[in-house]
């Protein structure tokens, strides 16, 4: 069993957390004592959380800080995706969320399907006084998705009280070479290897890098920088260069594994990727799509009723 970590955020008393992801939250960085100063004021009370902000830059650490945070920290927490929500959030046992102390999580809400978003608010009207905290994710803004009809009006108003934007590591590049010893410190702990020491160019290169990909690529830039029979007592630029151009020049998986999804969140899913790339403009779109407008039209109305979007002919 994971012992509890003692963290020392820029700004209080030391709180104590049981998980590990907590560390990714570290740094003396502003952004990150104003996320702390956020977390510990809506803990002990919110029972509804929206997350924003791009994706892998912490979410699942902050849903479990509040958790931690919170007046029931031993409370179960459940993370539903959206491959599995309809599953999860459609059938009769999904009151059994209800039935004990629960804390869901949601990582990613706008890909859920209509269903499973209808499934989520019948779960949320019977919540009533039950103890049932939900901490959803989104990485776009919820106005923007109701109006691409990728998030019900409901869901975007029963979330839109307590928001939580979560920064990316552009956004905190001083916390960057606290999370790089962090990562380093536990590989070489799995590894049993030494771990190396960091240069000033290195951090200097470091802190320069946009990190698009976020704690993510992080992560294995670090399990590169130190794969491999030779790992230098100190890294520098040098190595972080080589490293980033290594990743960054590997293909992509040419046969993924399939989602467990229907055909219908699929064809959704395509066709709010083309609004989003027509930045909503439906008539570009359809013309994109090879449908009529009316037909997009109808397909979005569907996307925004409580059954999947379906192919108008």
């Amino acid at each position: 069993m994971t012992q509890p970590l003692a963290i020392f955020p820029a700004s209080s008393a030391q709180p104590k957390f049981s998980t590990e992801l907590a560390l990714t939250l570290l740094g003396p960085s502003t952004a990150m004592a104003q996320l702390w100063s956020q977390m510990r004021r809506l803990a002990p009370h919110v029972r509804t959380v929206l997350l924003t902000g791009e994706s892998d830059c912490g979410q699942e650490a902050v849903a479990r800080v509040l958790l931690d945070l919170s007046p029931h920290p031993h409370r179960n927490f459940i993370a539903i995706t959206a491959a599995d929500a309809e599953d999860r959030l459609l059938r009769p046992s999904a009151l059994h969320l209800l039935s004990v102390d629960t804390f869901l999580f949601l990582p990613d809400l706008q890909r859920f399907s209509p269903a499973a978003q209808e499934g989520l608010l019948r779960l949320l009207r019977t919540r009533r006084s039950r103890p049932l905290t939900v901490v959803a994710c989104v990485n776009e803004d919820p106005r923007s998705l109701v109006s691409l009809a990728a998030l019900s009006p409901e869901l975007a108003e029963l979330f839109g009280t307590v928001r939580i934007a979560v920064p990316s590591l552009r956004q905190r590049p001083e916390d960057l070479p606290m999370l790089i010893t962090h990562m380093l410190s536990v590989r070489a702990g799995e590894t049993a290897g030494t771990m190396p020491g960091l240069t000033e160019d290195f951090l200097r290169a470091a802190m320069a890098h946009p990190w698009s990909g976020n704690l993510a690529e992080l992560a294995r830039t670090v399990k590169a920088l130190v794969s491999g029979p030779r790992v230098p007592a100190e890294l520098r630029a040098a190595d972080l260069h080589r490293v980033l151009a290594g990743i960054n020049s590997r293909p992509v998986e040419s046969s993924p594994s399939a989602r467990m999804v229907s055909l219908d969140t699929v064809v959704q899913e395509h066709i709010l990727a083309v609004l989003r790339a027509c930045h909503g403009n439906k008539l570009r779109a359809a013309e994109v799509l090879g449908i009529s407008r009316s037909t997009l039209y109808r397909m979005l109305d569907s996307a925004a009723g409580s059954t999947p979007l379906s192919i108008a002919s």
